[in-house]
């Protein structure tokens, strides 16, 4: 039996974002993130832009500088390694609250559980690896 379902959506202000085409990919490598978040943002020459998104009550709790150090790096890395430049318009980090595993490689965002965020401390090698 065929069913039919009718939806009614009023909004009193319409916006609508158009995303320009992207490279072909698997669908489990893309991600949506949304909530309360706010960044901290990198642009340095050569580097796609770069975010790390925490959420407000923990934003001003970290430093990034390490992280964004590191990530740059790897990007530098892996461009000469395989003789390409990173392929996408961004690079983001995202730690969410309740991610029930580590972290998860997506297309131009990583999410990392927010147990990996260091809050108002200096982590030791052995606690970093």
């Amino acid at each position: 039996m065929s069913q039919k379902f009718s939806v009614e959506i009023r909004i009193s202000e319409l916006k609508i974002i158009q995303f320009p085409e992207s490279y072909k990919m698997s669908t489990y490598l893309y991600a949506i993130c949304a909530g309360p978040y706010q960044f901290i943002e990198s642009n340095i020459d050569g580097m796609p832009p770069m975010r790390i998104y925490a959420r407000k009550s923990l934003i001003d709790k970290c430093d990034f500088k390490e992280m964004f150090k590191i990530t740059q790096a790897g990007i530098r890395f892996y461009s000469m390694f395989f003789g390409l430049d990173y392929p996408f318009g961004k690079y983001d980090q995202v730690f969410v609250p309740e991610l029930n595993h580590g972290a998860m490689e997506n297309v131009g965002c990583v999410t990392f559980s927010e147990d990996y965020l260091y809050r108002d401390e200096i982590p030791s090698l052995a606690k970093r690896l």
